[in-house]
């Protein structure tokens, strides 16, 4: 860097010009040992010294260049399609045009929009009438609703006809690179476009005069099978799980004591493990006390049938009333995101909180895994009540005094008289 720097306050000083070559990459030498290797790659990028021809070469590559550039990217055309079109020689140039008019309302409307770069050009065969540009073409943006990255190897004809170099052929062919790997550090991913079954996994206990019947009727229309965890339950629970689920699979798993007041990561993964022995696609992990908004059914199906994301993640919004959520600084969950609806994979190291409580429903690094945030909204009814708000008060201040696993300010506002609502909308 020193020696660079010194080289150019010389130059300057000795009135030299100093420019930067934008169509080559740089080739540095610093011994005359190197001038034969230099002068090979000034011959190959078009950079040819004692005549004209030096000019020449240029001229010929940021033709190629414009032409890539103004075929390629949408920024150029899409206020005036004629834009760039005079660096195309006669039928390519008509080509062009009618490949611009094609495209067109999609680009004023947005759905396409693309940008394109040529950060390697060499010169080929040329002589004083006829070039040949190879470069490498690197176009991303907008294609639908989705984005896209490619990278393209070019070759470019051009021919000089009344003193201007014109391109009269365009050859793309996929760019030399390495492949994405199919297997992932820890293994293969698994990955089904279609026929994708959905797994409900639930823990649940003393809910029947709750909201289980209401989320299991919509959980019923989402789901192909389920896994339940009753954790003690001493109402007719059990008894509520079967009668709704009637008709689909069903694995209810019935326990004497209650494992969730003692250890709730102990029974997160119980579940977990339990679900995984049926083999699912996708799990679907909710709780009793949570309902998707309406007409979710039809989105999460379309949602699983995929091979590019492993987990779904939603926001949850604190319901107070039947029709209103909570708002506060500390009630603020549907400002965040939380993974509800994951694809197993069967060869993935998975890990779990080790946190008494408030540890998560799902593995700690399930997060690890290709996974995308959702639109859907979440119902969390469990706050609803007053006695249920008073029953979680007590419990919080007996399992987590000081607040190590939970936020001790928050259990101190659950039971305020006159807490910060807001009204659902669908």
């Amino acid at each position: 860097m020193g020696e660079d720097r010194h080289f150019c306050l010389r130059a300057v000083a000795h009135g030299y010009e100093l420019f930067v070559d934008t169509c080559c990459p740089a080739f540095h030498f610093y011994r005359e040992t190197d001038l034969p290797e230099a002068l090979d790659y000034m011959h190959q990028n078009g950079i040819v010294t004692g005549d004209d021809r030096f000019g020449e070469w240029h001229r010929v590559l940021d033709c190629a260049r414009r032409a890539l550039i103004f075929r390629g990217s949408t920024g150029c055309y899409a206020a005036d399609p004629e834009v760039g079109l005079g660096c195309f020689d006669g039928a390519l140039q008509e080509l062009v045009r009618e490949e611009r008019a094609g495209l067109l309302e999609e680009v004023r409307r947005g759905k396409y929009v693309a940008f394109t770069e040529v950060p390697e050009m060499s010169l080929g065969a040329a002589d004083g009438t006829t070039a040949t540009v190879r470069a490498k073409v690197k176009s991303f943006g907008i294609l639908g609703e989705r984005n896209f990255i490619t990278e393209q190897a070019a070759t470019v004809k051009l021919a000089k006809k009344g003193g201007e170099w014109r391109v009269t052929d365009l050859d793309f062919k996929p760019a030399p690179r390495r492949e994405a790997p199919r297997c992932f550090p820890w293994g293969q991913r698994v990955a089904k476009a279609t026929g994708n079954r959905i797994t409900l996994a639930m823990v649940v206990r003393n809910e029947a005069d709750r909201f289980l019947r209401l989320v299991l009727e919509q959980a019923r229309e989402i789901v192909d099978d389920a896994v339940v965890i009753d954790d003690g339950s001493t109402d007719t629970t059990p008894e509520v799980v079967r009668e709704v689920l009637q008709g689909l699979p069903l694995k209810l798993i019935r326990s004497e004591g209650s494992l969730f007041a003692r250890n709730e990561a102990a029974l997160r993964r119980m579940l977990w493990e339990e679900t995984v022995k049926t083999g699912p696609d996708w799990i679907l992990c909710l709780d009793a006390d949570e309902l998707f908004e309406a007409e979710a059914a039809p989105v999460l199906r379309r949602m699983v049938n995929q091979a590019d994301f492993d987990y779904y993640a939603f926001r949850l919004y604190d319901f107070w009333t039947p029709e209103d959520y909570r708002e506060e600084p500390l009630w603020s969950a549907h400002f965040r995101y939380f993974v509800l609806l994951v694809r197993y994979q069967p060869f993935f190291p998975y890990t779990w909180s080790q946190n008494p409580l408030h540890c998560g429903r799902f593995p700690a690094n399930v997060t690890l895994l290709p996974g995308i945030q959702s639109a859907l909204r979440v119902k969390h009814l469990g706050w609803m009540r007053p006695a249920d708000r008073l029953s979680k008060y007590l419990r919080y201040r007996q399992l987590d005094p000081e607040g190590v696993w939970g936020i001790k300010e928050q259990y101190e506002t659950i039971l305020d008289a006159f807490p910060r609502l807001v009204r659902w909308r669908e």
